[in-house]
Parts: C-alpha cells; sequence; structure tokens
C-alpha cells in the first residue's frame, strides 16, 4: 500500500513537471529535504539522550525553527546595512543631478493626480 501512495506521488510530480506550475517541485523536494533533516535530528536525540519519540520530533522542530530565524535574522542585517550605505549614495547622487542643467531639460515634470482632478473641475 505505501509503493501505491508512493508511486503515485512521484508519477504526480512527474506530471507537475510539464505544467506551468513547475516549481511546486521545487517546493515539494525541499519539504522533503527539510523533514529528512528533522528525521535525523530527531533519530539522532532519541538514541543519544533515550527520550520518548514525540519530544525528539518537537526538539528537532525547535532547533530547526531557531536556525532558521538565526539566518532570516542576519540576512536582514546584512541587507539593511547595506540597502542604508547604497541609499545615502544614491540619493546624494540624485541631488546633485538634479542641480545640473541638462538633468532639468531631461526630466519631465509631472503633475500630481490631485492637483489635476482640482484644476479640471
Amino acid at each position: 500500500m505505501l509503493f501505491v501512495f508512493g508511486g503515485l506521488l512521484i508519477l504526480g510530480m512527474i506530471a507537475l513537471l510539464f505544467t506551468p506550475y513547475r516549481y511546486v517541485v521545487g517546493y515539494f523536494i525541499a519539504g522533503m529535504v527539510y523533514w529528512l533533516i528533522i528525521e535525523g535530528i530527531q533519530r539522532l536525540l532519541v538514541f543519544s539522550f533515550s527520550i520518548s519519540l514525540l519530544y525528539g520530533y518537537m526538539i528537532a522542530i525547535m532547533l530547526t525553527f531557531a536556525l532558521f530565524i538565526a539566518i532570516y535574522i542576519k540576512m536582514k542585517k546584512s541587507v539593511a546595512h547595506k540597502s542604508n550605505v547604497n541609499n545615502h549614495s544614491a540619493v546624494d547622487t540624485y541631488k546633485q543631478a538634479e542641480k545640473t542643467e541638462t538633468y532639468n531639460q531631461q526630466v519631465i515634470r509631472h503633475r500630481s493626480m490631485l492637483d489635476y482632478e482640482k484644476t479640471n473641475r
């Protein structure tokens, strides 16, 4: 019975590769790899510390969540630092370009939609 469901799952994933939703297969594979990591941590905890299976799964999931949160925080700090550095330089460049005469000749000034509605009433 397990082979039937496994075969149907594989057949469904192969069929999904030929549809516009083929990116979903990547999510399936990532989920399976994640669950294999959970299983490995759980078995290591159960055999090392003689805890129950339920506690092994709970600790394994908490460890992976803590790892994901730490990675997310590190990436967010890195992106925020890079965007602050780039943002200041982009603002300075924009202000210098705005002062030049060629910038004022090439840029089309647009009115706000609110101003447009006020004048056409």
